[in-house]
């Protein structure tokens, strides 16, 4: 048995590191997920900021995880050859790692009732409330920033801060920049999805008013880590070009 799960394990392992459809028509990566989780800030909010964008990354890697691994061996307990172990494992990797994220099911299968549709808003509610704690995190960065820059800036002009260690709090700071984007980033895919289970549910006769009152609220959370965004990109903007080259 042992030596029957060695190589579609293996190609569990090759496919972890694919990219994975989303659902929506994109496209979304694991490697990506698992750069988010090796970087961290640094000030208790920088750590805060970083610990939202970790979580989200970890949901979906171990999403996909699981549902490759399970994909496999089910294919193998089946007696599928290689070729057909590894399709088996890239739909449940796929599977797996869409489950983690989406809200809607995009299999043509699946039967739209109320019951999926009432999950589709628990889970839109869920999202909503994600996405306000993060606008929460990524404006105490925001606010952060704006002290920080201007404490730096004396202190680099004084000499008695080094453009090594500018640097270095520098690429802190972009990683927030990061941390944020990646952040609205999922959200306009939340929406998307949501946009896909109010099309679902709606040709189904069922009433959506309250997933589209939800979906406005994500988009409105969204809206606002876009400008946070843009105003942590503003406040780099004062960083001398030296330092930041």
């Amino acid at each position: 048995m042992i030596k029957r799960l060695g190589k579609p394990l293996a190609i569990v392992a090759a496919l972890a590191l694919a990219a994975c459809d989303d659902g929506t028509g994109g496209t979304v990566n694991i490697v990506s997920d698992i750069s988010t989780l090796t970087s961290s800030g640094k000030s208790k909010e920088q750590r805060e900021l970083s610990s939202r964008a970790r979580a989200y990354a970890s949901a979906r890697v171990s999403a996909a995880a699981v549902g490759a691994v399970g994909g496999a061996l089910i294919c193998v307990v089946g007696g599928c050859n290689a070729g057909q172990t590894a399709a088996a494992a890239a739909v449940g990797g796929t599977a797996g790692y869409v489950g983690g994220a989406a809200l809607t099911r995009q299999n043509a299968k699946f039967q739209v009732t109320q019951s999926s549709l009432n999950r589709d808003l628990q889970a839109a509610k869920r999202e909503r409330k994600d996405l306000t704690a993060a606008v929460g995190s990524a404006q105490r960065v925001l606010n952060y920033q704006r002290a920080e820059v201007k404490k730096l800036n004396a202190a680099y002009r004084s000499g008695s801060l080094s453009k090594a260690q500018y640097k270095a709090q520098y690429r802190t700071m972009q990683q927030d920049v990061k941390a944020t984007r990646t952040i609205a980033s999922t959200g306009d895919k939340r929406v998307k999805e949501l946009n896909s289970s109010i099309s679902a549910h709606s040709k189904a006769g069922l009433n959506t008013s309250a997933l589209r009152s939800e979906r406005a609220a994500q988009q409105r959370e969204v809206a606002r880590l876009r400008s946070v965004e843009r105003n942590m990109l503003g406040v780099l903007g004062a960083v001398p070009p030296e330092v930041k080259g």
